[in-house]
């Protein structure tokens, strides 16, 4: 989901932590994010060094002059940061989606709860499941062992029990 759109109203907290409600953009289908509790510190920390209440229903996250940020202003500020701080690492803001699919997906989520967290039809579309959570050697293992076990399961079926009656 598209972070610069999202305001003070639609945070909300439960005994996990703090997340926002929010409605995907193309679709209108409702979904959720949640943060970390180092993010809610990150979060927190701008919000109260901004020198201005956000109105409710006004977006949270501003650029250096106090603006609400573009698309291509919000990646460019993205690359720039992470280059001075990380100068190595060559992510850009639209790979955010795939890693935290691929981490979740190497995790053990399954493909429902990508969608749900998305907020998309991932669980149902191959060609967004492949998108959004590329190839991984963790599952290609996962998928490995449970061959050998299903390999065991097949050569040596498990005794069928008769019950008499």
């Amino acid at each position: 989901m598209d972070i610069r759109a999202l305001t003070p109203r639609q945070r909300a907290e439960d005994s996990q932590g703090v997340y926002f409600k929010t409605r995907r953009a193309k679709t209108g289908k409702r979904a959720f994010a949640t943060l970390s509790k180092t993010t809610v510190d990150a979060l927190d920390s701008y919000i109260a060094g901004l020198g201005f209440v956000i109105p409710a229903d006004q977006p949270i996250i501003r650029n250096r002059s106090g603006s609400v940020y573009t698309k291509d202003k919000l990646a460019a500020d993205f690359r720039a940061i992470r280059t001075m701080l990380f100068d190595k690492d060559t992510r850009r803001m639209q790979d955010m989606r795939r890693t935290g699919n691929v981490e979740a997906a190497v995790g053990g989520a399954q493909p429902q709860d990508l969608s749900a967290k998305a907020g998309n039809t991932i669980a149902v579309s191959n060609t967004l499941f492949e998108t959004y959570t590329p190839v991984q050697l963790e599952a290609v293992r996962r998928a490995d062992t449970a061959r050998k076990h299903g390999r065991k399961v097949v050569k040596n079926p498990p005794a069928e029990r008769v019950v008499l009656n």
